[in-house]
């Protein structure tokens, strides 16, 4: 199953996340906890059709096989091909799926995808799209009648201390706008991780893949990212880092 090209920024994005493939899911820690909350909310169906956008190396995969031990067809997609490739890799085995490269923002230019969906699940990916509320509308159009969306996504109030700091410094973060304004927002989370220093923290964030900065963000110098951490670990001795997550839920 292919996909129609994705645009200049969603290469960078894709190629950012396939070069952390082999680190993500031992750097993950927020992202699995994610994953598991997202998955309590999926309702019990009798062998659903499984659409899974942004599935990555698979911590979401992984619970979804673990909610639906006998589904119709898992769809298992992203827009990597190196983290496609390490999904394969533990769940090819796994009878009726199939893996794609899609465009989740665009699913309609997948050739292969049909509107036959009983369940679409992402976590943390529809940050990343261009147009979040848009993506997930199209998205929505893959359900059949009673299909539910799942979605976990960033809220604006993410990594306030790293913010607060840069803002004491007089320096620009790059941290990505994103949408507050979701439909079908059902929770918000404040999940705090302790990273232990500033440095561990941006270095979870590149072996995550996370890192992309928002367009048209000048990256700060080294020099200047050294003062940010020096600072950073001045206020914050144990490395905390507050994450929002927004959890939602769309019905056909």
């Amino acid at each position: 199953m292919t996909n129609a090209p994705p645009t200049p920024r969603q290469n960078r994005i894709a190629e950012t996340f396939g070069d952390a493939a082999t680190t993500y899911e031992k750097a993950g820690h927020l992202q699995r906890i994610v994953a598991q909350r997202l998955a309590k909310k999926f309702k019990e169906k009798q062998r659903p059709n499984i659409l899974e956008i942004g599935a990555g190396t698979g911590l979401l995969t992984t619970e979804i096989l673990r909610t639906y031990g006998d589904f119709g067809t898992l769809v298992i997609s992203d827009l990597s091909p190196e983290k496609l490739k390490a999904n394969r890799a533990k769940h090819a085995a796994v009878p009726h799926t199939a893996f794609a490269l899609v465009n989740g923002e665009y699913p309609e230019k997948a050739y292969s995808l049909q509107p036959v969906f009983n369940l679409i699940a992402t976590s943390m990916t529809v940050q990343w799209f261009e147009n979040t509320a848009a993506g997930l509308e199209r998205l929505r159009k893959f359900l059949t009648t009673g299909g539910e969306l799942f979605y976990a996504t960033l809220g604006s109030d993410y990594w306030p201390e790293w913010r607060e700091t840069l803002e004491s410094l007089d320096l620009q973060n790059g941290m990505i706008d994103v949408q507050d304004n979701l439909p079908g927002i059902y929770q918000r989370d404040k999940i705090k991780i302790p990273y232990g220093s500033a440095r561990a923290f941006l270095r979870s964030l590149a072996d995550t893949g996370t890192h992309s900065a928002r367009p048209g963000h000048k990256p700060l110098s080294h020099k200047d990212i050294l003062k940010a951490c020096r600072e950073f670990d001045r206020r914050h001795p144990d490395g905390p880092i507050t994450w929002d997550i927004a959890y939602g839920r769309l019905t056909a």
